[in-house]
């Protein structure tokens, strides 16, 4: 068994068991004896640190701590180093753009996501306590058509369906949807398009 990062665990053995090792470990690992470090082509991760041994080499699309290990460990495999631009993009475009609205005054509750990381970016409260549903966009990434048809179809429909979700990033995600929609029934959906322009460093938003 391996702990959260990779360092492997023995967490059942049965009496008399033989001793049985792998050089596996999480998805896209190899373990190296004479170092005592995981192989992924490209670099090295130390299991027993969660780190990587070396910089990121997308640098700061890869998010910005250039060492850490991102990500869902049990599920998301890089066996190359260099997988995913576009989803360490829109991660990091979602670190800027909570910064961006923390400057802003805006209280950030969170995220209502499944375990691919699909449906509402950003859930926030404005001054006065009003709930602002946010879609983070990297660089010159399109609303998907769903999305195009506006805060209160996208809100609502990702709502009802996070409330049945059986796989979430958060086991509370189900009752949190479902507190949103209670509190949003009714109700006019207030949204903004966050685009984060990872090129030129900038920051802009539009009424969603």
């Amino acid at each position: 068994a391996h702990s959260a990062w990779g360092r492997v665990t023995e967490v059942q053995r049965d009496a008399g068991a033989a001793d049985v090792s792998s050089p596996f470990r999480l998805l896209g690992q190899y373990a190296d004896d004479e170092t005592g470090l995981c192989y992924v082509r490209f670099r090295y991760f130390d299991a027993e640190a969660g780190r990587w041994c070396s910089p990121d080499p997308l640098g700061i699309e890869g998010g910005e701590n250039l060492l850490a290990f991102t990500g869902i460990v049990t599920v998301d495999v890089d066996p190359f180093g260099l997988v995913c631009p576009n989803k360490r993009k829109g991660i990091t475009a979602e670190r800027y753009a909570r910064r961006y609205l923390k400057s802003l005054g805006y209280k950030i509750l969170g995220s209502i996501e499944n375990t691919s990381g699909h449906g509402i970016d950003l859930v926030v409260r404005d001054r006065t306590g009003k709930l602002v549903f946010i879609e983070v966009k990297a660089n010159t990434s399109r609303l998907s058509k769903a999305q195009a048809k506006g805060a209160g179809y996208f809100v609502k429909t990702r709502l009802e369906r996070a409330m049945k979700w059986n796989k979430t990033k958060d086991p509370n995600t189900n009752g949190r949807a479902k507190a949103l929609f209670k509190e949003i029934d009714g109700q006019t959906v207030e949204g903004k398009v966050i685009r984060v322009d990872l090129d030129r460093g900038t920051i802009t938003e539009a009424t969603w």
